[in-house]
C-alpha cells in the first residue's frame, strides 16, 4: 500500500511539473511569435505592396500584395520602410503601436491626371504652300531609281506564279463589284 501512495504522489508531482513546463513553453512561444504588420497609405488607408523593409540596415523584406510583412522580433534598433512613391520612414521599437504603419505619398514623383486638348492635324494642301514648295513636293515623287520596285519585278519574272495572278484578278473583280 505504501508503494501505491508513493507512486501516486510521484505521478501528481510529475503532472504539476509537466503543466508548469507547458505553461512556460506556451508563454515563451507566444513571446517568440511573429507580428504581422500592414503598411498603408496615410491618406487613403489602402495597403501598399512592394514596400522594402530593412531591419537595422541588414535584413531586407518586402510587403506582399496585401501590404503585409512579418516582424519576427522587436529587439531591433531601426526599421526602415522605403517605396518609390512614398516618403521613406524610419521607426524605432517604441514607435510601433498596433499592427498598422502608414506612409505619406511622395507628391513630387506622383503624377495627377494629364489631359491634352487639341485638334486633329489637317492635311497639307498644295494651295496653301508657296509655288516652289508645291513644285518640290510634286517632284519628290518623280524620278530616281526605285530599287524595291526593280526587285519586285525581277522576282515576278524569275518566279512566275499563275496562282498569284489569278488571285489578284479575282480580288480586283470582287472589289469592283462593291
Amino acid at each position: 500500500m505504501a508503494f501505491c501512495q508513493k507512486y501516486t504522489l510521484i505521478l501528481h508531482a510529475m503532472k504539476r511539473i509537466l503543466g508548469i513546463f507547458i505553461a512556460i513553453m506556451s508563454f515563451h512561444l507566444h513571446a517568440l511569435a511573429s507580428d504581422t504588420i500592414v503598411v498603408v497609405n496615410a491618406e487613403t488607408l489602402v495597403p501598399i505592396k512592394d514596400v522594402s523593409v530593412y531591419i537595422d540596415h541588414k535584413q531586407g523584406i518586402g510587403t506582399n500584395y496585401e501590404g503585409k510583412f512579418l516582424l519576427f522580433h522587436k529587439d531591433f534598433k531601426e526599421l526602415h520602410l522605403a517605396h518609390p512613391n512614398y516618403l521613406t520612414r524610419v521607426l524605432y521599437p517604441e514607435d510601433i503601436k498596433g499592427d498598422t504603419i502608414s506612409l505619406l505619398p511622395n507628391h513630387r514623383t506622383m503624377l495627377s491626371e494629364v489631359i491634352i486638348y487639341g485638334n486633329a492635324p489637317e492635311q497639307h494642301k498644295l494651295d496653301l504652300l508657296s509655288k516652289t514648295d508645291a513644285e518640290l513636293i510634286q517632284m519628290s515623287g518623280q524620278g530616281g531609281l526605285n530599287l524595291l520596285e526593280l526587285a519586285t519585278q525581277l522576282y515576278k519574272k524569275l518566279f512566275p506564279m499563275k496562282d498569284r495572278d489569278r488571285r489578284q484578278k479575282k480580288y480586283i473583280s470582287t472589289i469592283k463589284k462593291y
